[in-house]
């Protein structure tokens, strides 16, 4: 009897062990495929109203082209996440 437990015990420390290596595996997938992590692109604070926000350039979902947030520059903008995190966004925000 106690040889079947001491069996048992080892499988499932086995089976952790390959859990453990699965997840680490996955992290690391996950990882490489987001590339470096160049920090946060707004500070923890936040920007100032009227401030001017950090360049960068994303490629659009729908066409496939490179778009910069300098094409929108001095125009008003919606985002679709915004509705989302303003609830006044729906006044002056139209996808």
């Amino acid at each position: 009897m106690i040889l079947w437990l001491e069996v048992l015990q080892w499988a499932a420390i086995v089976l952790i062990g390959i859990l453990v290596v699965g997840v680490l595996y996955l992290v690391t997938d996950i990882q490489r495929r987001l590339g470096p992590d160049n920090g946060a692109v707004v500070p923890e604070d936040g920007l100032a109203i009227g401030a001017t926000a950090p360049e960068f350039t994303a490629e659009d979902r729908r066409t496939g082209r490179s778009v910069s947030l300098s094409d929108y520059r001095r125009q008003r903008v919606c985002w679709p996440s915004c509705h989302r995190h303003a609830d006044h966004a729906g006044s002056w925000c139209r996808t």
